[in-house]
């Protein structure tokens, strides 16, 4: 590249501020809410220990419906809805643009699976 920007690195100091704009924002929503940034370390840590399952939507059908069928064993629930069932499950994308595709695909193989006679009988009682 010729020119100002690459003579006087203004691309990298407009891409550094913003960066430094976005940390200002976090830091702006922590404390308004009571956490600081090392709170947040924390509980991003802590998700290590939380994240059990990887899920990759992009994958062929065999494996992708084997990971779902991996997730699905590793969760607690009632088919039925009652009380002790969780309505929600965490769903974590380090690809924001892709995540509510992701997410659909998850939800619709695993309704797939569920409502699948041989899948019901491999779970177990």
């Amino acid at each position: 590249e010729s020119g100002l920007d690459s003579e006087f690195g203004l691309k990298a100091y407009n891409r550094n501020n913003d960066v430094l704009q976005r940390c200002r924002t976090v830091s702006a929503l922590l404390s308004e809410n009571g956490f600081s940034a090392l709170d947040l370390f924390d509980a991003l840590v802590s998700l290590r220990g939380v994240v059990y399952r990887t899920f990759t939507p992009q994958a062929a059908d065999h494996k992708l419906e084997g990971e779902v069928k991996d997730i699905l064993q590793h969760l607690s629930y009632d088919s039925l809805g009652g009380q002790d069932g969780r309505p929600h499950l965490a769903f974590l994308s380090h690809h924001k643009a892709d995540a509510g595709d992701a997410a659909r695909i998850f939800v619709d193989t695993a309704r797939r699976l569920l409502a699948s006679q041989p899948f019901l009988e491999s779970a177990g009682p």
